[in-house]
């Protein structure tokens, strides 16, 4: 911001930092976006919109853990399944569309990783981790991951012993 010329002439104007008026400017947006379209709107957007960026970028750059952003994502479609079935709960809660924000921000934030919590505490147990059913070409690994195992093409005949 120290190149830019409406920066600098805002600060000439103003006398405060651009960086302050920049984060002014994101408060005052976010505020007007929550009045004229709702504590709805402003909660799917801030909870969609930074995770599919973050998920992007680490999807290009090959460094994505995919168990936490698996989980978080099932976690917000279920959110988004639920309320369209259970539209007279949201109403019954106070401050509902707050707490599922917060809850969502835990979930994806680097700092608390909660979906991988999540995914450690609840999801593994509803997942049978070692069985592999028998149409199923490979065996699984740690990490809940399959790797082809080779197998020949051909058995081998049985041979009768006898005892």
């Amino acid at each position: 911001l120290k190149d830019n010329k409406y920066a600098n002439m805002a600060k000439e104007k103003t006398g405060l930092k651009p960086s302050l008026l920049v984060i002014a400017a994101g408060f005052v947006t976010a505020f007007l976006v929550l009045l004229i379209f709702g504590q709805e709107f402003f909660t799917e957007v801030a909870c969609f919109f930074p995770p599919a960026l973050i998920t992007l970028m680490k999807m290009s750059n090959n460094t994505i853990d995919y168990s936490k952003w698996m989980t978080y994502w099932l976690i917000f479609n279920l959110f988004l399944v639920l309320e369209s079935v259970t539209d007279y709960l949201k109403e019954w809660i106070p401050m509902y569309y707050w707490l599922k924000m917060m809850f969502l921000f835990w979930c994806f934030h680097s700092s608390t990783e909660g979906a991988k919590h999540i995914y450690s505490n609840v999801l593994l147990k509803f997942v049978d981790g070692g069985d592999v059913d028998e149409g199923d070409e490979g065996e699984q690994v740690s990490g809940g991951q399959y790797v082809e195992v080779d197998e020949p093409d051909e058995q081998e005949p049985l041979v009768e012993k006898e005892i």
